[in-house]
């Protein structure tokens, strides 16, 4: 059985570049008036796609992974409970970005200090996130003998 902990453990660093890197490049196009805002709207709609997909995840996190891992390690619970309000800060900017962005084209423009906030509020919170998820998986891997990764990898299985 390999360490359950390696498995877990998933890098956000490249998905958190992709997206400041476009987000921030989305946000700079909505302010050049000369840009067309039908085609920075079908950008930041794919943009909102793959921040959903970096979210999907939090669902098996918190009904699967971290009871698990809290009936293993409760140690554990203090961490989790961070990670489980950071989900839900990075969810909200993500519902909020979604509805903005649901609205016409030229709301970007007419909203562009709203926009700009919550790209911000998002990056700032994703990367938090990810910090917070490394502290956990790096505080478990100091912190479990083998017998309680197997454990969590026996639970893992079973749900």
């Amino acid at each position: 059985m390999s360490d359950p902990i390696l498995q877990l453990e998933h890098d956000h660093d490249e998905s958190r570049r992709h997206l400041r890197l476009l987000l921030s490049e989305l946000v700079s196009q909505v302010q050049d008036v000369r840009r067309d805002l039908q085609e920075i709207h079908v950008d930041f709609q794919e943009a909102l796609d793959a921040m959903c997909r970096e979210v999907d995840h939090f669902t098996s996190e918190e009904s699967v992974l971290f009871p698990a891992i809290v009936e293993v390690w409760p140690e554990a619970s203090g961490k989790i409970e961070l990670i489980r309000g950071s989900h839900q800060q990075v969810d909200g900017c993500v519902a909020r970005l979604g509805a903005l962005i649901a609205m016409e084209p030229g709301a970007l423009q007419a909203r562009l200090a709203e926009l700009t906030e919550l790209v911000q509020a998002f990056l700032v919170e994703f990367d938090r996130h990810a910090e917070l998820e490394h502290e956990l998986f790096a505080g478990m891997s100091a912190a479990l003998s083998p017998e309680q990764r197997r454990q969590i990898a026996r639970k893992l299985a079973q749900r």
